[in-house]
């Protein structure tokens, strides 16, 4: 049987939960919010600058390709700073709303974006992770390295949720950019043997049915 610090310890996480799990979605609706706003931005953006033509931007021009003011970009880096100390000490919830805060500030920054998706998976909301991951390597600014933990990190989000084929795919992709990338190697192991462990429970389920026939004919 359990333990009594064992059921103490089950006895708090159903307590903490549903509040976990309302932070999470308060969390998510603003990331939504977030993405929305950073495409109507991006539109918004690109059709002024079809009209102003080519000339000097009257803003400053952040590497991501958006004009962001100079303080704001700092408030964000800073912002950033924080969700990675909060991630390296445990914090996943603290660091999701630090990055969140990073992304609210500076919208196409892909680096934010691809932070608060290893946060995501922490908390196993593996579609948030996903989500984040494609925002990510939507963009053109974002550099190789950034992009092969991006598919990493989609391709860990889409195993967990039963979409085998896309994830196999994205861990090809890595390992095309880099052969000897282990952690690829691993999860494609690991993905391969969850598709076994699932033909192999398909095929007893199968044989089941057909003997339960058999036996009811």
């Amino acid at each position: 049987g359990q333990s009594r610090t064992d059921q103490r310890l089950l006895a708090v996480a159903d307590k903490l939960m549903p509040h976990v799990q309302a932070e999470l979605a308060k969390i998510r609706q603003q990331a939504a919010a977030e993405s929305a706003a950073a495409a109507a931005d991006s539109g918004a953006t690109a059709a002024k600058g079809k009209a102003a033509g080519k000339g000097a931007a009257a803003g400053r021009r952040s590497s991501h390709g958006v004009q962001v003011d100079a303080k704001r970009a700092e408030r964000a880096e800073r912002a950033k700073t924080r969700g990675n100390e909060a991630f390296k000490a445990g914090r996943f919830m603290d660091a999701i709303k630090a990055y969140s805060e990073a992304l609210k500030l500076h919208p196409n920054n892909p680096v934010y974006a691809n932070n608060r998706a290893m946060a995501y998976l922490k908390v196993f909301s593996f579609e948030a992770a996903e989500a984040d991951c494609n925002r990510a390597l939507a963009s053109p600014q974002l550099a190789q390295q950034d992009r092969v933990k991006a598919l990493l990190r989609r391709g860990t989000a889409r195993m967990h949720k039963g979409d085998l084929r896309a994830a196999r795919s994205d861990f090809r992709e890595v390992l095309a950019a880099e052969p000897n990338n282990r952690q690829a190697r691993e999860e494609l192991k690991a993905l391969q043997q969850q598709e076994q462990d699932m033909e192999q429970t398909r095929r007893q389920h199968a044989l089941a049915a057909a003997s339960a026939a058999a036996n009811g004919g």
